[in-house]
């Protein structure tokens, strides 16, 4: 009767008093340790992006409430939808499942790195974007504004608020984002994938009311 095999973790499985390396056995492929890997460094890598982005939401929150006219409040705060996070996180996942193919290609795996500095680029343009967009319901004012490299404001007083319009897809209504459309006399802007646009619908409907009161 053998003796019972010992397994080790993830890479190996051997057999207990035998040091001979032929009886390794590998239990995953290269492909599946690197995955491994950098799923992990992936994760690390969100979670200090995340604690960056409450750092900087505090700070644009502060930096928003040195600018509150006189007996001005904020009553309902949001920003773009995560939503805008599928494309880059959809990229990356190819790059995962595209690596076998890379690997195994003497010319391609040369240049392994370019999908991933893609991918890198990619997810810090969406991740400024998300940072930098704030839309900001006061008792007084509508605030929007968005992007980095280009900036699109727009500070309407509720006085001047005529109607404020959603649009949501089926896709949009189930994941809670769509488009709010802000008509002002004699203006109008659109802001596109916005977080909660309902409530800010009512938000913006219900400071309206008192305001005419």
């Amino acid at each position: 009767m053998g003796e019972r095999p010992i397994f080790l973790p993830l890479f190996y499985t051997v057999n207990k008093g035998n040091d001979n390396e032929h009886d390794k056995q590998p239990a995953c492929s290269n492909q599946c340790v690197l995955f491994v890997n950098q799923l992990h460094t992936i994760i690390k890598h969100s979670y200090l992006m995340n604690e960056r982005v409450i750092i900087t939401q505090s700070m644009a929150m502060r930096s928003f409430n040195k600018n509150l006219l006189d007996d001005e409040m904020i009553v309902f705060q949001t920003r773009k939808h995560i939503i805008i996070f599928f494309f880059p996180v959809l990229w990356i996942i190819f790059c995962f499942f595209a690596m076998g193919y890379i690997n195994d290609n003497p010319i391609l795996a040369n240049i392994y790195w370019v999908p991933w500095l893609i991918a890198l680029i990619f997810l810090g343009y969406v991740w400024l974007q998300y940072i930098s967009s704030d839309y900001i319901v006061t008792n007084k004012r509508v605030v929007m504004r968005e992007g980095v490299f280009s900036r699109h404001m727009n500070d309407t007083r509720l006085s001047s608020v005529s109607q404020i319009s959603v649009n949501q897809s089926l896709f949009a209504q189930i994941f809670n984002f769509g488009t709010v459309s802000i008509h002002a006399f004699g203006a109008f802007d659109t802001f596109t994938m916005i977080a909660k646009p309902y409530q800010l619908q009512k938000s913006v409907n219900e400071q309206l009311e008192k305001v005419v009161k």
